[in-house]
């Protein structure tokens, strides 16, 4: 915890102390990516997206769908990593008021073999970043290992499905409610777990609660969120998993040509694991997107990259995701 504090503290002070001077606030509030944290932890249990941090007008509602596709790589004396995962999302948003969205997801995550190992073996090698054992194995493999907790994938495994949730929430805004002055959302999620692949188990009913806000200069933005997950412990499993997650999240968009908009964002979470070495440290991530808005379609891709503790994350992963607005 006491690392995830000081990188929030450390993110906000950068964040506050931006010039102010690049132009007076603004009503500029970009839009949620449909981009979640892939590290590994993440896998298997809720795993939050981003919310609306200014709601619309009642009666809005929005369906998207996205798919990212991760590699991972990692070895350590206690685990061996070495995969590719996919992850398919769709959501549909319904405004009843102006105060609250309401919201369904249906989520699965798996194995895949995508081609990503090729990419990250060509980028390591352009920035001269050590491929850690990497060319000594197959390409395109699909093994995660952990002999502690019997914990065992290969290819046999890639049609697995890791998890199956269905997820429903809802967002409050608060600068509606309380006019706070600065645009803020509070959203609470409830998950449950439907594959019979999870290493945990099926029927797992997780939650959570996230506190969203964002501040805006012409067509800048700055937005910070703070997530809390707490997991389902009502039944005993051979790997050993905290009960609750906290999560930081910060970023940045900036929107040009009205239509078009690039956002940077970081996440920061606590440990899923005990006791697995690396893989039960804070996972890092940077996500970097391109947005576009063509009327009530809004197209975007990512890039994801790790950084701090590499194993415990993506080594590399690409989105896409797509959105189509029936009313704002």
């Amino acid at each position: 915890m006491k690392n995830l504090l000081a990188y929030g503290l450390i993110l906000t002070s950068y964040f506050t102390n931006l010039p102010v001077a690049l132009a007076e606030a603004s009503d500029y509030v970009p839009e949620p990516l449909l981009l979640r944290s892939e590290a590994l932890g993440q896998l298997f249990r809720s795993s939050p997206y981003a919310q609306r941090i200014r709601l619309g007008e009642e009666g809005a509602a929005r369906l998207s769908f996205s798919r990212t596709y991760a590699n991972f790589w990692g070895r350590d004396k206690r685990y061996i990593v070495d995969a590719e995962t996919r992850d398919d999302a769709f959501r549909f948003h319904y405004q009843p008021s102006p105060l609250f969205e309401l919201y369904g997801a249906f989520s699965e995550r798996g194995f895949t073999q995508s081609g990503t190992d090729t990419v990250a073996i060509k980028f390591h090698d352009f920035f001269g970043l050590g491929q850690d054992g990497r060319l000594d194995a197959p390409r395109h493999n699909t093994r995660i290992a952990i002999p502690d907790f019997d914990m065992n994938y290969n290819l046999s495994s890639v049609k697995e499905v890791l998890s199956r949730q269905i997820e429903a929430g809802v967002v409050w805004d608060l600068n509606k409610s309380f006019d706070l002055g600065i645009n803020s959302s509070l959203a609470f999620f409830t998950t449950y777990e439907t594959a019979r692949g999870n290493p945990y188990y099926t029927y797992a009913i997780d939650g959570g609660a996230k506190l969203s806000a964002s501040q805006s200069w012409g067509n800048f933005a700055v937005f910070g969120s703070l997530s809390l997950g707490v997991f389902d412990q009502r039944q005993e499993v051979s790997i050993a998993s905290y009960e609750q997650q906290w999560g930081l999240g910060f970023g940045s968009s900036y929107r040009f040509f009205d239509n078009h908009e690039v956002i940077l964002q970081s996440l920061t979470y606590q440990p899923l694991f005990q006791k697995m070495g690396q893989l039960s440290r804070e996972s890092y991530e940077i996500h970097a997107a391109y947005r576009y808005t063509y009327e009530k379609v809004q197209l975007e891709i990512g890039l994801i990259e790790n950084i701090f503790w590499v194993y415990n994350s993506p080594d590399w992963g690409v989105s896409a995701g797509l959105t189509y607005h029936f009313a704002n």
